[in-house]
């Protein structure tokens, strides 16, 4: 018996050995034909074994499941050390995956996506097909840009950009191949109809809809001024675009040259 023993404990040695069968059998005298059929038994029984030990694990795992589920939810996360941030559950290498883990990450996955538990940070863009809402503040390191793609046109708001040094808020139309200009709206809500500007401004003009205040009074001065072309008794003279008539020269007489004030005006806080 002790050589059978022995015999067997060679051959089981042999195939486990990872080495070649021809090169193990003529090493220890065995026959090349009883070592093959010794490593494909060996084979068969230690895939069989494999798999047991994984039913064995699956069972043991739902069991475990079962039971933290009724002790408080605590996610069952097998016997590796836990890489991912609860509630989410780490699977363990050859060990084998519940669905309900499975189905639990990818659920609170997507809720993180919809509702993120904190700040959103990215170190070059995000995109969003609709909108992107928060609920305090929205900071941008360099430009905040809405409307037309790729930052070419549309709104810009900046600071401190295009005068450094000045510290000013920059609200900048990026018109395109359009008109261009600011509107200033003001509404109840989102959904009620925007109604007529509050301001309206193109280019180097400002059309208020309603009247101009303030703390202060304005004045209007003169500034630009300049003399007309002398004209004489019968004839006239007009300012030039822009200017108006603020005083004129009158002779006594034919004989004397008569010539128009003209200036152009603006709104001044009165001293």
């Amino acid at each position: 018996m002790t050589d059978v023993n022995e015999r067997i404990q060679a051959m089981v040695d042999a195939v486990s050995s990872g080495r070649p069968l021809a090169e193990v059998a003529a090493e220890r005298g065995l026959p090349l034909a009883e070592l093959e059929v010794w490593a494909a038994l060996y084979g068969a029984a230690r895939r069989e074994a494999l798999r047991e030990r994984r039913r064995r694990l699956a069972v043991v795992g739902s069991v475990a499941a079962a039971l933290v589920g009724l002790v408080g939810g605590v996610a069952f996360a097998g016997t590796c050390a836990s890489l991912l941030p609860a509630p989410l559950v780490t699977m363990c290498p050859d060990e084998p995956a519940l669905a309900s883990e499975l189905n639990g990450n990818f659920l609170t996955l997507r809720n993180w996506v919809l509702a993120p538990p904190g700040p959103v940070s990215a170190t070059s863009s995000i995109s969003a097909a609709t909108s992107i809402t928060a609920g305090t503040t929205v900071t941008a390191g360099s430009a905040l840009v809405t409307g037309g793609g790729a930052q070419v046109q549309g709104l810009q708001l900046q600071w401190n950009t295009v005068q450094p040094n000045l510290g000013r808020a920059e609200l900048i139309n990026n018109r395109g191949s359009g008109g261009g200009g600011f509107d200033f709206y003001e509404r109840n809500l989102v959904s009620d109809p925007s109604g007529a500007p509050l301001l309206t401004m193109s280019r180097a003009r400002a059309n208020f809809s309603g009247a101009v205040g303030g703390f202060g009074a304005l004045c209007v001065v003169h500034t630009a001024c300049e003399d007309s072309a002398p004209f004489a008794c019968g004839q006239s003279a007009a300012c030039p675009d822009g200017k108006f008539v603020v005083a004129s020269t009158d002779g006594t007489s034919c004989n004397v040259l008569n010539r128009l004030r003209c200036c152009a005006l603006r709104l001044t806080p009165c001293p």
